[in-house]
């Protein structure tokens, strides 16, 4: 058996079994509009309208050539035959010239009355062309909108009660067509080309809308994922979890589906201020229109706690209004921040405990920090120069001095240098 399937494949090239030749496509593409129907709007609608009436034409053609063979009324019948190919014709120019709706128009409004006669003269509601009325009236649908369908409709089922009524009055529609069994199964073919064309075009519609609509959401998840901020979305009504990112996926140690079950209590540290009721009340300040950021402690699926940077905002998101969160680890910078303050009160000690007095000052010689043995020499209490200018505890005689002095170090250089200082209480 494998020998015999390795047989075949050798001798039926790959292409004639999955492809249509080339020739058959170039058919297809012209019996769909060719390049004049490229780029406009609803490309797939026009196409599948502009196949619709090129088999219509060739539908109504057999029709008429086979008339004179079959009919009863040869005459009549291929007047109607006529009037139809006209029509469709015109419907064919006015598609090639991207005139949609003319030609829909031209085209509906046409066979809704050729159809809607010739069936009340071929006994009305028993005469098998009310399929045709009634697939016409969803082409209709189709082409013009639903407006349009319900007043065909509307007017279908007005005339079909007159014939009914005129039946039960003693007055039976005459039957001026009977129908052969040739000319039948010809009119049961335009019904099935009337019925698939608009499905199949829809279906076809459908397919790539739901394809484009997959690879959106697809390259929109792509996106989401490659950042480095947990994102959620949140109801937002109850605060559930609707949706996360990659980054949220891993920051937390949950997945996906695993996330959308838990509570913002169970991601959190649990006791005040990073309980479940500051969060709610983070949450109830964004549906007030109040974008929310702040830090928070969160916890981890092993229970290891880490800060986080949270900003809460509001967006739409699959025709319903949502919360995106988003998430930033920011427990290196919290790190930072904590050796920074220890650093700080370790050089604060430091400079405390220095029996020399240390005086910090800015660019217009204010006072900014003063260590115990500094306010001690200027004479004020813990505190008391924060503010004031240097000026007010130098003796005018060195005011020179202290300005060349502090012009030096501006400029970079050190050294030392000596002041007479007058204490608040004015002792020098």
């Amino acid at each position: 058996m494998q020998g015999l399937r390795a047989h075949w494949k050798h001798f039926a090239p790959k292409a004639w079994i999955t492809h249509p030749s080339p020739t058959w496509r170039r058919l297809v593409f012209a019996l769909r509009g060719g390049n004049r129907l490229n780029g406009i709007v609803e490309e797939n609608t026009a196409r599948g309208f502009h196949l619709l009436l090129s088999c219509a034409l060739i539908w109504i053609l057999l029709l008429v050539a086979v008339v004179p063979f079959f009919a009863v009324r040869p005459r009549e019948a291929a007047i109607a035959g006529i009037v139809t190919a006209a029509a469709t014709i015109g419907a064919l120019r006015l598609v090639r010239a991207r005139r949609i709706r003319s030609a829909s128009l031209l085209f509906v409004t046409t066979f809704w009355c050729v159809a809607e006669g010739i069936s009340a003269l071929n006994g009305g509601l028993r005469s098998n062309l009310y399929c045709l009325v009634v697939l016409i009236i969803v082409n209709a649908g189709w082409l013009l909108g639903k407006s349009s369908a319900i007043g065909l409709a509307a007017a279908t089922l007005l005339i079909s009660f007159a014939e009914v009524v005129l039946e039960y009055s003693g007055h039976p529609l005459p039957r001026y067509f009977p129908g052969t069994p040739v000319l039948n199964w010809i009119i049961f073919a335009g019904i099935l080309l009337f019925a698939l064309n608009p499905i199949l075009t829809i279906l076809e519609t459908l397919q790539k809308q739901v394809s484009t609509l997959r690879e959106s959401e697809e390259h929109f998840h792509a996106i989401v994922d490659s950042v480095n901020d947990a994102i959620f979305v949140h109801e937002i009504d109850t605060g559930r979890i609707l949706d996360v990112n990659l980054r949220a996926r891993e920051m937390y140690g949950y997945s996906g589906a695993e996330l959308r079950l838990l509570s913002m209590e169970a991601l959190s540290e649990g006791h005040p201020p990073y309980s479940r009721a500051e969060a709610m009340e983070h949450f109830a300040g964004v549906r007030a229109g109040i974008p929310q950021v702040f830090d928070w402690l969160s916890r981890h699926r092993d229970g290891h706690l880490f800060w986080v940077e949270v900003a809460i905002g509001c967006a739409r998101i699959s025709g319903k209004d949502s919360m995106v969160v988003v998430v930033r680890d920011i427990t290196a910078r919290k790190q930072m921040e904590e050796e920074l303050r220890e650093s700080k009160e370790r050089y604060q000690s430091l400079i405390e405990c220095l029996g020399e007095g240390i005086v910090s000052v800015d660019r217009q010689r204010r006072v900014l920090m003063t260590n115990p043995a500094a306010e001690n020499i200027l004479g004020v209490p813990h505190g008391g120069a924060i503010g004031r200018y240097l000026s007010e505890f130098v003796d005018p005689a060195d005011m020179p001095l202290l300005v060349s002095e502090a012009e030096r170090r501006e400029l970079g250089e050190t050294g030392n240098f000596e002041l007479r200082v007058i204490r608040l209480d004015g002792e020098r």
